[in-house]
């Protein structure tokens, strides 16, 4: 008998370690009032289901939300991204922290990457932005303005949906916007819905009625109510007369109404991830407050149409461009600053790309990124289930997500050549072959070299600050202070 027990317990032990080391995907279920629809927002409990691989244990939370179909070009498909936010007993706003990823968000996405044959572009696109980039002031997350996720399966009402990628929403909580007050409007954040004339910041003949939500293929997304003092600080930057600036004022220009480095990362990362649809359009453009500082800020909003990938499935072959179509290259100021080096914006992406190219955005860094999440579905189940239900609609899926990440990767390690050949001719050949070196510490006590010479990548001589963060050269070597 005693044997027999000793059998069972054992059986049951291998059995138990099988099941905690079977990988799941976190699972959300919603029970809605009734069918979802595009306008109008239906009640439901939004149920979390986590599963701990350790210990096999799982931890639920439930919480009262509303529910709408979210997702323009994705609104002719059978499957639809979810807008989520999420409300107290008595139906008002409420903070909800899911999986630790943000406390200050009401309002969650379920995005369906429907068009997507790996279901990842975007998110890795926006996980590849928040490893490098930060807002240029302080907020309550940390500056990051990339949207951050997790995989999750979806069940509405018992009829499972398949995979989809919860992310938080970019929104004036996330970009450090201060709060409209006592009708004082301060924040504004608009969103390039199309394109059209108003990407590309030319004069315009009738500005928005007041009231107005949408003009000249913008939305004002904040604040909530328009009004025309919150469209005032876009039309004010239509009115900058960008093609009659003089070669001399024009970097200066662009820096009193824009965030320099913000536009530097932006645009190294649509060379970075072959971000094709983009250009004002699937972007944020923010101001925190228009009534201190008054610039803007960019912060991209859809992605799917990168690593090789166009928004309706179809591969394509086309290597990043420094300037290419239907990239920030034609619109305003981007079409003068990628023009030529003049202005120094070139040189400025040759050095953050010289800073971060054996780093964060590395081949290895960037393929491990992929093929983390191309795993987790693999192993998981749920790359087979979406393949079951969703193949062919609209586009086709590959039979494995590690198919479909081979893909990225590759075509990321021809990208990575391909980006270093167009920005290194715009860097110093003195400081190409030079000595990478990260340092820590005091920047002014490494700086003892004869004459202090240390110069920034565009051959500057630097005096630098006991605060200096960045790339200078020392004696022959490229030093980063980090």
């Amino acid at each position: 008998m005693k044997k027999v027990t000793l059998l069972i317990i054992a059986f049951w032990a291998v059995v138990s370690v099988g099941i905690h080391a079977q990988p799941t995907l976190p699972r959300i279920m919603f029970d809605a009032t009734e069918e979802l629809g595009n306008d109008h927002k239906v009640k439901a409990v939004f149920t979390l289901e986590q599963t701990d691989e350790a210990t096999g244990s799982t931890t639920t939370e439930t919480h009262n939300c509303l529910l709408n179909y979210g997702g323009e070009s994705s609104s002719a498909y059978d499957k639809r991204s979810i807008n989520v936010s999420f409300i107290d007993e008595d139906g008002k706003e409420q903070y909800v922290n899911l999986m630790g990823l943000r406390g200050n968000c009401s309002k969650w996405i379920l995005d369906a990457a429907v068009g997507d044959r790996s279901r990842l572009r975007n998110r890795v696109a926006m996980d590849i932005l928040g490893s490098y980039s930060r807002l240029p002031y302080e907020t309550d997350n940390a500056g990051r303005y990339s949207s951050v996720g997790r995989c999750v399966e979806v069940w509405v009402n018992g009829d499972y949906r398949g995979l989809f990628c919860l992310s938080d929403r970019i929104n004036r909580e996330l970009l450090g916007g201060k709060t409209t007050t006592d009708g004082q409007t301060r924040c504004v954040i608009y969103q390039g819905k199309s394109y059209g004339s108003g990407n590309y910041l030319v004069p315009y003949e009738e500005g928005p009625a007041d009231g107005e939500e949408e003009w000249n293929s913008w939305a004002l997304k904040y604040p909530d109510e328009p009004t025309a003092d919150g469209w005032q600080p876009l039309l004010d930057l239509f009115d900058v007369a960008w093609d009659n600036i003089p070669d001399e004022d024009f970097a200066d220009t662009v820096r009193r109404h824009f965030y320099w480095d913000n536009l530097v990362d932006v645009y190294l990362l649509t060379m970075v991830c072959g971000l094709a649809d983009m250009g004002y359009k699937n972007t944020y453009l923010a101001c925190p407050d228009i009534t201190a500082d008054g610039r803007f800020v960019i912060a991209p909003l859809d992605m799917d149409y990168t690593f090789g990938c166009t928004w309706n499935g179809c591969y394509w072959d086309e290597k990043p461009q420094l300037r290419g179509e239907n990239t920030f290259h034609f619109v305003r100021p981007f079409n003068r600053l990628t023009g030529d080096d003049s202005h120094g914006f070139i040189a400025s992406l040759a050095e953050r790309w010289a800073e971060l190219r054996d780093s964060v955005l590395s081949v290895e860094a960037v393929s491990q990124l992929i093929n983390d999440y191309a795993q987790r579905l693999d192993e998981s189940g749920a790359w087979q289930r979406e393949l079951k239900l969703w193949n062919y609609n609209p586009v086709t899926i590959e039979e494995t997500a590690a198919e479909a990440a081979k893909y990225m990767t590759e075509w990321y390690a021809n990208s990575h050549e391909t980006i270093s050949q167009l920005l290194d001719p715009y860097i110093p050949t003195a400081v190409k072959a030079v000595k990478s070196e990260s340092v820590v510490g005091n920047a002014s006590e490494r700086c003892k070299v004869p004459n202090d010479s240390c110069y920034d990548l565009q051959g500057r001589r630097l005096s630098l600050p006991d605060a200096y963060k960045g790339i200078y050269i020392n004696d022959n070597q490229k030093c980063i202070v980090k």
